[in-house]
């Protein structure tokens, strides 16, 4: 749901599987009417034309998405026009706006499995800072979610850890 409860943005696999494309779509919260698709991306890799994660920035003016493609993809909401796209070789992210600085955690694909989660931030959408945030050790990071809580940031993703059931939530705190 947008910030001030105008639209919803779903992902979702395309009907069609022989396009292999994900979609990305913006609808109307109050009638339920197809708005646009927001295009600039094919989000097939690896046979998975599905879309990872969608999210919409906190003053509703942004739409972010990953897919199994491994790239993350902003649109502005209100023309459906690409503005960037970073993050090649990573997918599945949460992103928010602080002060005018574009944050995103993603995990990154490498040897068949979802390793780390890297923040990437950006103040102008064209120059990118990351830091991995949370190095995996034995296990695979995924699915992470971030918000601000009274005491610092809040961190919840997925691992495959083998100390633990598959799929396991965990939680990171920090300060900054």
């Amino acid at each position: 749901w947008s910030p001030d409860g105008r639209f919803i943005v779903s992902g979702s696999e395309d009907t069609d599987h022989l396009k292999q494309k994900g979609q990305v779509k913006m609808w109307d919260a109050t009638t339920g009417q197809h708005l646009r698709d927001l295009e600039g991306e094919t989000f097939s890799s690896r046979g998975y034309p599905d879309i990872e994660d969608v999210a919409i920035s906190p003053d509703g003016t942004q739409v972010v998405a990953a897919g199994k493609k491994n790239t993350v993809i902003i649109w502005d909401a209100e023309t459906g026009e690409e503005l960037c796209r970073y993050a090649e070789g990573y997918g599945i992210a949460c992103a928010y706006v602080e002060d005018g600085v574009f944050y995103a955690f993603a995990s990154r694909w490498a040897d068949n499995n979802w390793n780390d989660v890297t923040m990437f931030k950006s103040s102008d959408l064209k120059t990118w800072e990351q830091k991995r945030v949370i190095e995996q050790g034995e296990e695979h990071l995924f699915n992470s979610s971030v918000c601000k809580g009274p005491d610092g940031y809040v961190m919840v993703y997925e691992s495959i850890d083998p100390r633990w059931p598959a799929f396991t939530t965990k939680v990171a705190v920090s300060k900054d």
